[in-house]
């Protein structure tokens, strides 16, 4: 079992670094998509030899906001990088969430993260990435969810059931990456089942917005239960992302965003990617990095 994300940071008492580093690191390692996708044992190695490489506070097991919709049945075509490309049909039926766990690309992701809980233990956590529910019933129906309506059953129940896989394989947190923007605030309930999951094995729920948030969604996700919340240009707060343009520029093009960081420190912080770190991210500035987040 992975040491839970918070009781990382009280025990180390200072900022964590944790980049979402995933193809990248598979790219690093040069092992071919089809292989991370298919050999749990060298897709774990890969990972866990990245994050030593730039000493990140956490690991990764997945990234892809396509699995959960390719396993309950959705056609992709993925690039060499395991990219989707073009936009698939959504699915002709209702997918249903009984024998989702024994889907090929869920068995594996869940030999992945076991594997990398097995190793870190207590010196550094997992953090298991999900699909934004709101995105994955889009992808399940190809309708998005109104903001005050009841969410698909089988989206509900197919989230759960991964996170709560992902909480028994031992992980230290839990993200929510959500793709979908937030039009209202009502729609931060959506996210209260998994919430849930999160409370009941006491480990923190973070949410990643890939857009802009408004102050009532954020606090709206706070109340249902969401411990942390990040979104492009939300800074000064108890997690802060990472730009993607900063972790392509060279290291000291992050000076500048760093002073402003320190000078509003209250208590230590989580330094998040913005989303997963790019394929042309600067490994070199990501080492640099972590050596600003902890100084």
């Amino acid at each position: 079992m992975s040491v839970a994300l918070n009781r990382l940071q009280e025990r180390l008492r200072r900022d964590l670094y944790l980049p979402f580093a995933f193809r990248i690191a598979i790219n690093s390692a040069k092992l071919p998509w089809q292989t991370a996708a298919s050999d749990p044992d060298a897709c774990a190695a890969a990972l866990r030899g990245f994050q030593r490489r730039i000493q990140a506070d956490a690991v990764v097991p997945w990234f892809d906001g396509w699995l959960e919709a390719e396993a309950a049945g959705a056609q992709v075509i993925r690039d060499e990088f395991g990219h989707v490309t073009g936009t698939p049909a959504p699915l002709s039926r209702l997918p249903r969430a009984e024998g989702f766990l024994e889907a090929p690309q869920i068995r594996h992701v869940l030999a992945v993260a076991r594997a990398l809980c097995t190793e870190t233990r207590e010196q550094s956590t997992v953090i298991a990435c999900l699909t934004g529910i709101r995105t994955l019933a889009l992808r399940l129906l190809g309708v998005r969810p109104l903001p005050n309506a009841s969410m698909e059953p089988a989206a509900i129940e197919i989230a759960q059931s991964l996170a709560r896989a992902y909480c028994e394989a031992g992980v230290g947190a839990l993200v929510f990456a959500a793709e979908v923007p937030f039009i209202d605030a009502a729609e931060a309930t959506h996210f209260a089942p998994l919430a849930e999951v999160a409370r009941e094995y006491g480990v923190p729920a973070i949410l990643l917005s890939r857009h802009p948030m408004s102050p009532s969604s954020e606090a709206a996700l706070h109340k249902i239960g969401i411990d942390r919340v990040t979104a492009p240009g939300t800074r000064l707060s108890s997690i802060c992302a990472l730009p993607a343009t900063m972790l392509r520029a060279a290291p000291q093009a992050s000076d500048g965003w760093f002073r402003l960081q320190c000078d509003a420190k209250k208590a230590p912080r989580l330094f998040v990617s913005e989303w997963e770190v790019p394929l042309d991210a600067s490994v070199e500035t990501m080492i640099a990095l972590r050596d600003k987040v902890v100084a």
